[in-house]
Formats: structure tokens, sequence, C-alpha cells
């Protein structure tokens, strides 16, 4: 989970402009302990959402959701590190 913890360090150091969720089928104790063991225990979590009910066939799974609600971008599997950078550049604030 380095590239989380990478997006992480990019939200506190406000270097990307994003809120952070991770969504869970898991119960909340499940995912809270899994947050925990990767380092991840700053993101907002969601527990309990069935994958399905958000379109999500497979994980990991990003989603980018706009401040309407709206979903902009998303990417399934592992990503490669241009896929990274795929993301990060797309989590940046834009230019007005």
């Amino acid at each position: 989970m380095p590239f989380y913890r990478r997006l992480v360090a990019l939200r506190d150091q406000h270097q990307i402009d994003t809120e952070l969720v991770a969504v869970f089928p898991d119960s909340e104790g499940e995912a809270h302990g899994v947050l925990k063991d990767a380092r991840l225990d700053s993101i907002v979590l969601a527990s309990g959402v069935p994958l399905s009910r958000i379109k999500v066939t497979g994980t990991p799974t990003l989603i980018l959701v706009d401040s309407r609600g709206v979903v902009s971008r998303a990417w399934s599997g592992e990503l490669t590190p241009d896929g990274e950078e795929e993301v990060i550049k797309a989590l940046k604030p834009r230019d007005p």
C-alpha cells in the first residue's frame, strides 16, 4: 500500500486537493484494522458497503469523484508507476 501512503502524504502536504475515502464491504472493525495495519488510518472509512452498490467489480479500484458527486475518472487493478503518476496528476489542483 505504498501508493496510498504516498497519496496521504501528498494530501497532508497540500500538494493534492482531495478527500481520501476507503470503501470496504467488511465490517468497520475489520476495515479499520486493515487501514491501521497499512498505516492508512487517517483516511476516511466507509465500511459495510457492498461493492456492487458503487459498481466496483474488483479491487483495488480508485474512483475520482468531483464536488458534485459525479465520477470523473476510475482506475482498476494494481497501478503501474505511470498509472500512479496519472492518478496524482488528476488529483493536483488545476490552475484557474
